[in-house]
């Protein structure tokens, strides 16, 4: 692999104060690349959800109480194209944002579920972003650019700086990341055909298996680990119908792909603290819904929705 080297943009325009309120506008014609919407858990188990609304401008909004009622929508300054969000070692959620023009940013609470520092640039040129946490406490990103080249880049210490970007050896238009119950990262793409393909660190922190493909056709994937150890896979088709599949135990192999409703353009994931999983989706007028399962493990609630217009 060689190194992702990229010129940057030095200015960053974002969108300066705080406020409140639902996200709105009209619904963009042309869709950029990248995720509208990104989910991550804080250290007290309060979900937290980050969206992009139809303008450009970035939102947030989180669980009043661990599994509980949401919070209003809240400026989260800036404006981008794709949001990719996890939870570093320490509790800290740190995001990132992709500019129209390719740029990437990040932010981070202070403290755990504390106030956020200001956006700062990291090196290179993308067109979207995912991330998660590594078996050693490391966030690990991993990211396609407009040509579709993939790359891969991963924090040198726990919360500390991070490495350089580098290439990895397949073209993707969309991806997702999550950990296994046993630290191993798997990653998922979407092709350029629309397939989707996956592929999986052998141990936990070690090299990795070849690129393999899954079965269906997708636009969009979203992935989450289960309070079992399972991952769950969500995914919007082009026609924008939901589908999930889950895999048959921790680290095992998958279950057939089932319908989950909709319809939607783009999807966020992440477990509750009580360990029932909740999905977000985008629908292709901008609203915004989501669902839950009733108990961990269990049968799912009905599409419900929520305040507030993201990007379709």
């Amino acid at each position: 692999m060689r190194a992702f080297v990229l010129m940057i943009i030095a200015t960053f325009v974002a969108a300066t104060g705080v406020g409140s309120g639902a996200p709105v506008g009209a619904v963009t014609t042309v869709r950029p690349p990248g995720s509208a919407i990104a989910m991550a858990r804080n250290a007290d188990g309060r979900l937290e959800v980050f969206g992009i609304a139809t303008d450009g401008l970035t939102y947030h909004k989180w669980q009043t109480t661990a599994a509980g009622p949401w919070s209003d929508w809240s400026r989260f300054d800036g404006r981008f194209n794709d949001l990719a969000a996890a939870t570093n070692a320490d509790g800290r959620i740190e995001v990132f944002g992709v500019a129209a023009n390719g740029t990437v940013w990040h932010r981070w609470q202070r403290a755990s579920g504390g106030s956020w520092m200001g956006w700062t640039s990291i090196a290179g040129v993308v067109a979207n972003v995912a991330l998660t946490r590594s078996f050693d406490g490391r966030l690990e990103a991993f990211a396609t650019n407009a040509a579709h080249t993939a790359f891969h880049m991963a924090q040198n210490t726990p919360g500390g700086a991070w490495s350089a970007w580098m290439q990895t050896d397949v073209r993707l238009v969309d991806l997702a990341v999550d950990t296994n119950a046993d630290g191993r990262i798997e990653v998922f793409g979407i092709t350029l055909d629309g397939g989707v393909a996956h592929k999986w660190q052998r141990t936990a922190g070690a090299s990795w298996s070849s690129w393999s493909r899954i079965d269906g056709q997708l636009d969009r994937v979203a992935v989450a680990r289960s309070y079992d150890g399972r991952l769950e896979l969500f995914g919007a088709t082009a026609a924008h119908t939901t589908v999930h599949r889950s895999q048959v135990s921790a680290g095992a192999n998958w279950i057939a792909w089932s319908h989950f409703g909709g319809p939607f353009t783009d999807l966020a994931s992440a477990p509750n603290a009580d360990g029932r999983m909740e999905v977000f989706g985008i629908a292709p007028d901008s609203t915004v819904w989501h669902r839950t399962q009733i108990v961990a493990g269990g049968t799912w609630s009905s599409w419900t929705r929520l305040d507030g217009h993201l990007r379709p």
